[in-house]
């Protein structure tokens, strides 16, 4: 019998502010991230094998990435199990995907869950 995996968000809503500068000008955009529902713990069990994501950004971006690591171990964009990405969020909308559990690959744990964006080239997030 398979344990569960802890998908680790710290919160189930989390808003982190960045400043992004061009010659054009500075632009202080946020991106919200929220678990729908209340699970923050998956396992094989069908009633409870994946958990929902949804974030939206007060900038449009280019890019988009989430990616799961087990908690304390290095993480960044490109690093770790890519369990969700896309391409131009419009500023305001609602994007949401799924992350399953047949997607945690590493093994039963504790993953730290991270979202990156990217505008203009640069990436954000952690």
């Amino acid at each position: 019998m398979a344990l569960s995996n802890a998908l680790n968000f710290y919160t189930h809503e989390q808003l982190k502010s960045y400043t992004h500068s061009t010659l054009a000008g500075t632009l202080h955009f946020s991106v919200l991230v929220a678990v729908t529902g209340s699970r923050d713990r998956i396992s094989a069990k069908s009633t409870v094998n994946a958990v929902d994501v949804a974030f939206t950004s007060t900038s449009a971006i280019d890019k988009w990435e989430c990616r799961a690591t087990f908690a304390g171990q290095t993480s960044g964009v490109g690093i770790g199990l890519l369990i969700g990405s896309g391409n131009a969020v419009v500023s305001g909308i609602e994007t949401k995907f799924s992350v399953p559990y047949s997607a945690l690959t590493l093994g039963d744990g504790t993953y730290k869950i991270s979202m990156y964006v990217q505008k203009d080239d640069i990436w954000y997030g952690g």
